[in-house]
């Protein structure tokens, strides 16, 4: 009887260490992403494609908000992305499984670290890429 209360509390501590550790890697996800206020990432887009057209700005904030921020070709400014009268979902979190809820799709993420951040519509097979400079741009 011993024996199995030895066994069972042995287990019970592998899974709390286990538990925390989860909530540890989303915590470290969620500082990469947003920063310890916030982050503004820029997307790095294919120049074959996209030569000489707009920069777009991903800013994540530690609470969740997110927003799409624009340069235009030959603007001196930067504007929050304007849709007209589409309507979007600015929030962001992160499910389990190595992904990120951004505006209520779900994105797979491949790379995600201080200067880089890479996620994947999985759906479509579209890649985002982003790199961090730094928050003064806005």
């Amino acid at each position: 009887m011993i024996r199995i209360n030895k066994l069972f509390s042995c287990q019970l501590i592998l899974v709390i260490l286990f538990c925390g550790s989860c909530n540890t890697n989303i915590s470290t996800k969620q500082k990469l992403i947003a920063g310890s206020d916030y982050k503004v990432w820029q997307e790095i887009k294919d120049t074959t494609r996209h030569k000489g057209s707009s920069i777009t700005y991903w800013y994540f904030d530690k609470k969740g908000k997110s927003r799409l921020y624009i340069k235009y070709k030959n603007a001196s400014k930067i504007v929050r992305l304007d849709l007209g009268d589409i309507v979007l979902n600015e929030n962001w979190n992160l499910p389990e499984g190595g992904k990120v809820d951004i505006g209520g799709k779900i994105y797979k993420i491949d790379v995600l670290n201080d200067t880089c951040f890479s996620f994947r519509d999985t759906t479509k097979n579209q890649e985002t890429k982003l790199v961090y400079k730094n928050d003064k741009i806005l």
